[in-house]
């Protein structure tokens, strides 16, 4: 079925929804940019790879100094789906933004929105959602907390870059 949402279109709504996406990028199955923060390429796709296979959804929380920072948001509907990275910053409504992501996604990769809720974010600096089984993973389970936390830092390091002297 062919994609019902252009990619560039995605990242558009995305960011009438939440006023705190601070960039948004959509890529392809190889990490090729389709569409939004070219800045943000290179850290987002380092962070879109630590999405294991199966996997909908990476969510980072970055803290700086034991303030928060931001987080950034991984959101994929299917293995060879195009995937959404975006940096939010810290007054983002990250359980709205999550909902929405995962209904933009699913359009994006030709489907309609799953209906239900997603599950709670667990207290944790890192979460990941395994869609297939709504089971939240962590470094028990072998994921890599502090990669991810890293690649995190990188993504919202580089939207930082790129807002110096745009007049934001």
């Amino acid at each position: 079925m062919p994609a019902i949402l252009t990619p560039a279109l995605a990242l558009r709504y995305l960011r009438q929804l939440s006023t705190d996406v601070r960039a948004a990028i959509v890529l392809d199955a190889d990490g090729r940019p389709l569409a939004g923060d070219g800045a943000i390429a290179r850290p987002a796709g380092a962070l879109a790879a630590l999405l294991p296979a199966g996997a909908g959804e990476l969510v980072v929380r970055v803290v700086d100094g034991g303030a928060p920072r931001g987080s950034a948001l991984v959101v994929r509907a299917a293995a060879v789906a195009p995937t959404l990275v975006l940096a939010v910053g810290s007054r983002a409504l990250l359980d709205l933004l999550r909902h929405d992501a995962d209904a933009v996604a699913q359009a994006l990769a030709g489907g309609a929105a799953a209906s239900g809720e997603l599950p709670p974010l667990p207290a944790g600096a890192v979460a990941v959602r395994d869609a297939s089984r709504c089971v939240q993973m962590s470094e028990d389970d072998g994921f890599p907390v502090q990669t991810a936390i890293s690649a995190g830092m990188g993504l919202l390091d580089a939207v930082a870059a790129a807002s110096v002297g745009s007049g934001d």
